[in-house]
């Protein structure tokens, strides 16, 4: 099934953020859980002038179809993967990995599309805001629950040219919940944005289909860390 849309930009996001407890600060002890992967899959593809969807992503859309797709991929997509990232923030957890037949299931590919409108007014996803003026422009959007503490000043990371990806890293910690006082939680949120130009088209598959997207490695590098204790 085609859409017919009127143009819209299209950004690709790789998405390598987690959690993890004080006995993984040092980055040696979670580096070989959290090191960004050759290849991730996906449930939507970038092919020639148009966009291609599975049809469950689609249905789990987020937002109107307008003149802005982000489409977004998780750097941790496998049992094994999700299985490190909770004793990552579990240290006393002592059960070992056990493999499952295939490895990876459909509900592992945590991807998702947000549809939204471009202007000279911010859109926020993630931890970014966008903004559409002479060219698109990226701004980091402090959230205490997204980044954590220190707080950061809201202020513009770079232009999102064609082609050209940005490697963006910073990190943070939280102290407590909305409800009571728990344990200090560290975060490091870790995103790869490519901008891939102005599509007309967009095509939903009749059926699933996973995509393998490779990522990028020639990419511009903005460290906001601030190792946080």
């Amino acid at each position: 099934m085609n859409i017919q849309t009127k143009p819209y930009h299209l950004i690709q996001v790789f998405n390598n953020s987690y959690t993890y407890d004080k006995a993984y600060k040092n980055f040696d002890s979670r580096q070989a859980f959290v090191q960004w992967k050759d290849k991730v899959p996906s449930p939507t593809s970038i092919q020639k002038d148009q966009l291609l969807i599975s049809p469950t992503c689609y249905q789990n859309k987020i937002g109107i179809v307008d003149n802005l797709v982000i489409l977004s991929d998780h750097n941790f997509f496998s049992d094994e993967d999700l299985h490190n990232l909770d004793c990552l923030n579990n240290p006393n957890k002592k059960e070992a990995f056990r493999s499952i037949p295939n490895g990876l299931s459909q509900k592992n590919t945590v991807s998702k599309i947000q549809f939204g409108a471009l202007s000279k007014r911010p859109f926020q996803f993630e931890i970014f805001d966008l903004k559409m003026k002479d060219q698109l422009e990226l701004f980091l959007h402090w959230d205490y629950w997204k980044i954590g503490e220190p707080q950061r000043t809201n202020f513009k990371i770079a232009n999102l040219e064609l082609g050209k990806p940005i490697h963006m890293m910073i990190d943070g910690k939280r102290d407590f919940s909305m409800s009571s006082r728990k344990k200090r939680v560290f975060l490091e949120n870790n995103y790869i944005l490519t901008y891939q130009g102005i599509f007309r088209e967009i095509h939903i598959l009749k059926e699933e289909k996973i995509y393998w997207k490779t990522i990028p490695k020639n990419i511009k590098e903005i460290n906001l860390m601030k190792y946080v204790k």
